[in-house]
């Protein structure tokens, strides 16, 4: 069977650190890293799209390939983003068992993790307390498998 596990946490939240205690054979997809390779480490909205579908087409290539993919991304935190994502491997992958680690950390914590990474790559206070705003670990329309939170 395909798996699929969906990372859902703010930044700062520890879902980089929890991916380097995987395997090699285990696929780590982000959206930073689509974006930094295609364009660059700054976030920008217009691109936003375009990366978002590079996620899509390299998570269906790799659980059509069986591979185990592991999605670390603050993308899909939101209910509707994760939900419409989640939808899409259920209808371009047979058998794909879909699985959230949902790390469940006090929001100042993040943003002090955030603060002590490297300047280019910290997202920002306010930034961390908006995606806190739209921050959701709910099952709805049972498109998960299983949930972890740790």
């Amino acid at each position: 069977m395909n798996e699929l596990t969906v990372l859902i946490g703010l930044p700062g939240s520890g879902k980089s650190t929890y991916c380097k205690n995987f395997t090699p054979d285990i696929i780590v997809l982000s959206t930073d890293g689509i974006r930094e390779e295609k364009f660059g480490y700054k976030f920008n909205e217009d691109i936003r799209a375009t990366v978002y579908h590079e996620l899509l087409d390299q998570t269906i290539i790799n659980l059509q390939n069986k591979r185990h993919v592991v999605l670390d991304t603050t993308y899909l935190n939101s209910e509707i983003s994760r939900n419409s994502f989640l939808q899409k491997m259920k209808e371009s992958v047979d058998r794909v068992y879909c699985k959230a680690v949902v790390f469940d950390i006090d929001i100042d914590e993040c943003i002090r993790r955030d603060s002590q990474r490297q300047k280019s790559r910290r997202v920002g206070e306010e930034v961390i307390r908006n995606l806190h705003k739209d921050f959701c670990i709910a099952n709805s329309e049972g498109l998960l498998n299983e949930i972890i939170t740790i």
